[in-house]
């Protein structure tokens, strides 16, 4: 059954005495194939799989998972084949710490709380995390996925057999050296094997794929395959720095729709083989931009916090159409302002949206910024 994962007994033993009421961690480094052993555990089930995409869509996080424990899902309810057995993978644990503490916090309430009714849980997080304090409560049994050079040729020799391909042992190790033990890149690297655009490392963290996106030319695939990981990320925290790499508005303006677009695409569509347009729409848009330019120069990094987000994500607000067209250009026009850009329509746009709502965004903006604009300053401004 897991043949092409070439587990030890040890691992075979906790995955076989591991019960339905058990909790599973499964960790280790990234790439090294967490999720899909996860998925392999459970592939006899319905599943459900919780990750950072659930830290964009307004979910309730709590009831979402007890729906599931609770035979009440919409996935199980439209199952053609009736199985009742259910399974739900919590996907990089770590990242809910780190970017929703109010999301993590629900997720160990009901792991540490409820009763899970024949849903088998398992649970991915990298090497470190899996010492973090706050799991200390819980009750889990624990699978460290890890491979040895041995055991990354066997998988390579998997991986070539699929994909028809051959290579030396010299080739082969030099691709398993290139790939750092991360299987995830080892197979990208077999199927661009013949490819000849420049091939970069996506092992990378996300503040160094940041700065070679700026000093580099991406190809889309090269994009899709690399940010995966960190598109949320990187997204945003590109979007915060925009002005400094661009001062032309329509630029600006062009990136921002992009960035809805991919956003309602990555929000609202369930079909996973369109899930790299957000990052299309995004990153891949904003390279294009640097390119188009000829900026190679990089400025460190601020990072996002979350203005942005907000203007991206209006779309899911359940507001006027007025007060939603207002709110697709009030944060950019905040910013150009508070810069001191002489563009005489974005302050006539300025003054002629309503007092309560221009009030509203301008006290965010100016918590997030560390600014002082007001509305007198905005209606008293004269362009010289």
């Amino acid at each position: 059954m897991y043949d092409t994962f070439f587990l030890s007994k040890d691992q075979l033993n906790t995955i076989n005495n591991c019960s339905l009421n058990d909790i599973l961690f499964i960790y280790g480094e990234g790439g090294i194939g967490k999720t899909e052993l996860a998925k392999e555990i459970l592939k006899n089930k319905v599943v459900t799989i919780i990750d950072s995409l659930s830290l964009k869509n307004k979910v309730d996080i709590h009831d979402y998972i007890l729906n599931i424990i609770k035979k009440k899902n919409i996935t199980i309810m439209f199952d053609k084949s009736k199985r009742l057995d259910r399974g739900i993978i919590i996907d990089n644990l770590e990242i809910f710490h780190k970017y929703d503490k109010k999301i993590f916090k629900s997720i160990l309430l009901i792991l540490s709380t409820y009763k899970f009714y024949g849903t088998k849980i398992i649970i991915t997080c990298n090497t470190k995390f899996i010492k973090h304090r706050s799991l200390n409560k819980l009750k889990f049994k624990k699978l460290y996925l890890s491979y040895d050079k041995y055991i990354l040729h066997k998988i390579l020799n998997n991986i070539l057999k699929y994909e028809n391909k051959y290579l030396t042992f010299n080739e082969k190790e030099k691709y398993i050296k290139k790939c750092n033990n991360n299987i995830t890149i080892l197979k990208s690297y077999i199927k661009e094997e013949n490819n000849q655009t420049n091939v970069y490392d996506n092992y990378d963290t996300h503040e160094i794929l940041t700065q070679k996106l700026i000093m580099n030319k991406f190809t889309i695939e090269d994009i899709s395959r690399l940010f995966v990981n960190e598109k949320i990320t990187i997204s945003l925290n590109l979007i915060e720095n925009i002005y400094t790499y661009t001062k032309n508005l329509n630029e600006i303006s062009d990136i921002y729709n992009d960035y809805v677009n991919g956003d309602i695409i990555d929000t609202t569509t369930l079909n996973y083989n369109i899930e790299d347009y957000y990052t299309i729409f995004t990153i891949y848009k904003f390279n294009l931009i640097l390119r188009k330019n000829k900026i190679t120069k990089f400025y460190p990094i601020v990072n996002n916090n979350y203005i942005s987000r907000l203007t991206i994500q209006i779309h899911n607000d359940k507001i006027s159409n007025i007060f939603k067209t207002n709110r697709t250009i009030i944060y950019p026009y905040l910013y150009a302002f508070n810069l001191n850009l002489k563009i005489s329509f974005i302050y006539d746009k300025l003054k002629k949206i309503n007092k309560k709502e221009l009030e509203y965004f301008i006290k965010s903006f100016n918590y997030f910024y560390k600014s002082k604009v007001n509305i007198k300053k905005i209606n008293n401004y004269k362009l010289l």
